[in-house]
């Protein structure tokens, strides 16, 4: 998924399973949004999520690949 930093996505998709980054649910991403886990922005009725968010997630090493977890 190539991910634009100036888009704002929905939640359907940024998950995996429609070709998005995030290995959850539809419902899980809703979820963390509440939590203010995902950061979100209101477009009309609909929170979307931003693309530089998305973008900082793709940047940042997984924990497997973070030397603080040897």
């Amino acid at each position: 998924m190539d991910i634009d930093e100036k888009r704002f996505y929905s939640a359907k998709e940024v998950i995996v399973a429609n070709g998005g980054i995030l290995p959850m649910s539809v419902s899980a991403v809703y979820v963390n949004i509440r939590k203010n886990v995902i950061p979100s922005k209101m477009i009309g009725r609909r929170k979307m999520i931003p693309g530089s968010y998305l973008k900082k997630l793709l940047e940042e090493p997984t924990q497997a690949e973070s030397p603080a977890s040897a």
